[in-house]
């Protein structure tokens, strides 16, 4: 069976971001400490200062002063940093350190404690549908075993910790508040060691997320041969191969009245990083809705472009029809997977129309590439469940995978929107019986 796809991509790419009028020459040198000291919460404060230390280190784009650096700097001042620290004294602090702007971290909430595994809660659940008198016997049971172990953890190896925090990004100068991020992660299962292991590895990811926005990188184009584009700033300043950057025009300048306004220049493009120097990368451009000229501002994406769409499938011969959406998370790439749903009607033997529901994906190479346009081969490995009346008028329903093998073209409608057209053909139709489509 041959069917004729027409899809219509929305795509979703990372969302936009205010442009900075500069280009980024500089690392930005910037103080890292925990808001107080001398707390219930000080151990896990000092351990998340850290983990954003040595995220920041590891992002190449800060120099960074921790709480030991600044202690040595400190001595040398004969200035102790114990107790809380105040707003007053981080302007002190940062004059010493040399540092215009520092990130407070603070721990709002911690707690371990030991949780009835899953298991045990649903034989809890099960006692409550016992007898009345077997039910007040057992509860009081546990009541008294409760109260005998009132001080011992009941269940050390299936602990919860729960994290949550903010990190708070100041002008020593002012002390004003220039931006902030929220901390929050929870983890069950495990000792307290395994569990708060987990939580910290989720707050990583977390922390470094955030810190690329508060310090979002400004490149400028160098020179442009093609769809390759070299841009200024390379692995000195942590680009890596694989860093999106939005092109966009110079600003404008426009005087109204007294005043002289910045317009901010039009988006011409996107490009990824494929090769990276000490202090300037080459890149590929990926999307191009406008020519992308030297001297063109590139400002760095914070997030992976995703994109997403809906479809409609047509049998050439009317036999399937099917709307659907899909995610593919790998948009640009040479090859990607794509996740798939939809619902729609299949047409059977008796030519009866059958409610059909679709999950599965489908693998998708991109052998032609430019910045408007592709054309590629692909892979589906679709899983129907197919529902129909059988002759008792009962509602009956059959898994039916069937792979297909298609092709593929893309075209760029908009900065944000594709075409896409595939045709494919069902190389067979499996079954668990003899029932097949």
């Amino acid at each position: 069976m041959r069917q004729l796809f027409l899809t219509l991509i929305l795509i979703g790419l990372a969302s936009g971001q205010t442009l900075s009028p500069e280009i980024t020459l500089e690392k930005q040198r910037l103080l890292i400490l925990p808001a107080t000291t001398g707390t219930q919460n000080e151990s896990i404060e000092t351990a998340v200062t850290s983990l954003v230390s040595t995220e920041a280190t590891q992002l190449k784009r800060f120099i960074i002063i921790d709480r030991t650096n600044l202690e040595a700097l400190l001595q040398e001042q004969s200035i102790q940093l114990s107790g809380l620290i105040k707003d007053e004294d981080l302007v002190t602090i940062g004059n010493i350190a040399g540092a215009p702007e520092a990130l407070l971290v603070r721990i709002t909430n911690f707690g371990q404690k030991g949780v009835p595994p899953e298991d045990e809660e649903k034989k809890d659940e099960d006692d409550d549908d016992d007898g009345l008198l077997s039910w007040v016997v057992k509860k009081s049971v546990k009541a008294i075993i409760a109260k005998e172990l009132e001080n011992v953890e009941q269940y050390p190896n299936n602990i919860q910790t729960i994290v949550q925090g903010d990190v708070r990004k100041i002008n020593l100068e002012t002390g004003e508040t220039i931006a902030s991020f929220s901390l929050n992660a929870e983890h069950t299962g495990g000792n307290k060691t395994a569990s708060l292991s987990k939580v910290l590895n989720r707050l990583r990811s977390q922390i470094s997320r955030e810190l690329r926005e508060l310090y979002v990188l400004t490149s400028e184009v160098i020179d442009v041969d093609g769809r390759n584009v070299t841009l200024l700033l390379g692995s000195d300043m942590g680009v890596k191969p694989g860093t999106y950057f939005e092109v966009s025009a110079p600003d404008k300048k426009r005087v109204i009245g007294n005043r002289t306004i910045s317009i901010p220049g039009r988006s011409v493009g996107l490009v990824i990083t494929q090769d990276v120097s000490g202090d300037a990368n080459q890149s590929l451009a990926v999307r191009r809705w406008r020519t992308i000229k030297p001297g063109y501002r590139a400002v760095e994406l914070t997030h992976q472009p995703v994109s997403g769409g809906v479809s409609l499938r047509v049998g050439l011969d009317e036999s399937v029809f099917m709307a659907g959406a899909f995610v593919d998370p790998f948009p640009f790439g040479r090859f990607s997977f794509l996740g798939q749903a939809g619902i729609g009607s299949v047409l059977d033997s008796w030519e009866t129309v059958d409610f059909s529901l679709r999950l599965g994906g489908q693998v998708l190479g991109r052998l032609i590439q430019t910045s408007q346009f592709s054309a590629g081969a692909t892979l589906g490995l679709p899983l129907d469940i197919v529902l129909r009346s059988d002759d008792g008028e009962h509602t009956v329903s059959l898994p039916v995978f069937s792979p297909t093998l298609g092709l593929r073209v893309e075209w760029m409608l908009s900065p944000h929107r594709d075409l896409i057209l595939g045709l494919e053909t069902v190389l067979s139709s499996v079954s668990s019986t003899e029932w097949k489509y």
